[in-house]
């Protein structure tokens, strides 16, 4: 009864913390919408984008190793790898990152040289947070690890509203880097008491045999993150290809919302019962694992749906203080989206469990052939039938993916 209790509370502060974060979320992106228009708003979300894919591009699937090998482990183990992890990151965005700012500074990319500093230092910070979510997850830390992702993506927000209400000239996209930045900053402040406690940093070391066997292992998992980014990403860089800014900016508001149902979930739920699925598996308990699976598939499956239902209901009635008609007139591609994102939640739960029972290849596999379904359905879409065949495409895309998954899924009989 006391670890139900204590899980309860857990879940209890991760959806707290979690719903905190995409209520601010939401709030950006409407402001957004509503002061800065669609192009901003699109362009938001392709750096969103960048700053998700940007620690699976560079970070050669070791997340998925690090997180599974953390498990129980010592934290005299744990320091030297976090601390290799690091430098690691670090030294790539030594290379990159100058050589980013000199593109700006050459006009090679359409971005002024402060915005590309700004940028810079949010891919960067992101990158290192990602992963430092990862290990708290990985060890069973994840109610601290979602106040560390609350801080850094929603904290700031407030600020951000209230100081462009105050002054309209601020209302810049600059405004919004110089924000998101300082959110950054907080959170490695509020992290920082973590390694001195105890003097942790004295068992801070560079590991690089563990790096190399690391890199090693992580193979697999590094091409199966690499197509499951590419397969949630690619979209809305084919909408801003094909259709523009200001149409990118409509599809990011709604993906926005709907995944908010997503993220959500899959942190309070899916993403906390990874570890506890890792360890039965370790054990070789297999009933225990099977139950776990089965509560972790009831809860998350019941919860998306509730609140699924809340943001239909919700949608018409706050829509409209935005003063963005276009986006009423839209609002049945809203309910494909949240459909399409209830299917995607439910592909996500049982990629869990499979990468929870070590089937790397099984993930893998999945992960590519959706990546192909997802950029045909796109493509189709887009050429065919601009934003409707995009939003009709995601349907069909998550449709697929869901099947790939369930039919002759080794689920059926593990669970």
């Amino acid at each position: 009864m006391a670890i139900l209790k204590i899980r309860s509370i857990e879940h209890a502060s991760i959806i707290g913390a979690r719903s905190l974060t995409l209520a601010a979320k939401f709030a950006l992106t409407a402001f957004v919408a509503r002061f800065l228009g669609f192009s901003d708003l699109g362009l938001y979300g392709l750096l969103v984008a960048v700053s998700t894919m940007a620690p699976i591009i560079l970070g050669l699937g070791l997340n998925g190793v690090i997180q599974r090998d953390l498990v129980d482990m010592p934290l005299s183990g744990v320091l030297p790898h976090i601390t290799t992890r690091f430098v690691f990151n670090i030294a790539i965005y030594l290379v990159l990152i100058p050589a980013f700012l000199i593109g700006c500074s050459l006009r090679v990319f359409q971005i002024n040289l402060v915005d590309g500093v700004l940028m810079s230092a949010i891919v960067f910070s992101e990158h290192i947070f990602n992963d430092l979510h990862a290990i708290l997850i990985g060890r069973r830390r994840a109610a601290f690890a979602n106040v560390l992702l609350f801080v850094r993506s929603a904290a700031w927000v407030p600020f951000y509203v209230a100081s462009n209400l105050l002054f309209p000239q601020s209302r810049t996209f600059t405004s919004l880097l110089v924000f998101w930045t300082a959110g950054m900053v907080v959170a490695g402040v509020v992290f920082l008491p973590n390694m001195l406690r105890d003097a942790r940093w004295r068992e801070m070391r560079i590991d690089p045999d563990w790096l190399i066997e690391g890199i090693r292992r992580s193979r697999v998992l590094y091409v199966y993150d690499l197509a499951t980014s590419l397969t949630q990403y690619m979209d809305r860089f084919i909408i801003s290809s094909f259709l523009g800014l200001e149409a990118t900016g409509i599809y990011v508001f709604f993906w926005s919302v709907a995944s908010a149902i997503n993220n959500l979930v899959y942190a309070s739920i899916t993403q906390t019962y990874v570890p506890v699925l890792v360890g039965w598996r370790k054990q070789h308990n297999e009933a225990a694992f099977a139950a776990a699976a089965k509560r972790m598939l009831l809860e998350s499956g019941a919860t998306s749906i509730v609140l699924s239902v809340c943001l239909w209901v919700i949608f018409p009635i706050v829509v409209p203080y935005l003063q963005r008609p276009v986006l009423l007139s839209w609002s049945w591609g809203f309910g494909v989206v949240l459909i399409a994102t209830q299917l995607r939640l439910l592909s996500d739960a049982v990629t869990a469990i499979v990468y929870s029972r070590y089937m790397d290849a099984r993930i893998t596999l999945w992960a590519w052939l959706s990546l192909a379904l997802t950029g045909v359905c796109d493509l189709v879409g887009v050429t065919s039938a601009g934003l409707t065949g995009v939003i009709w495409g995601y349907l069909a895309a998550t449709i697929g993916m869901c099947a790939l998954r369930l039919v002759r899924s080794p689920l059926r009989q593990q669970l």
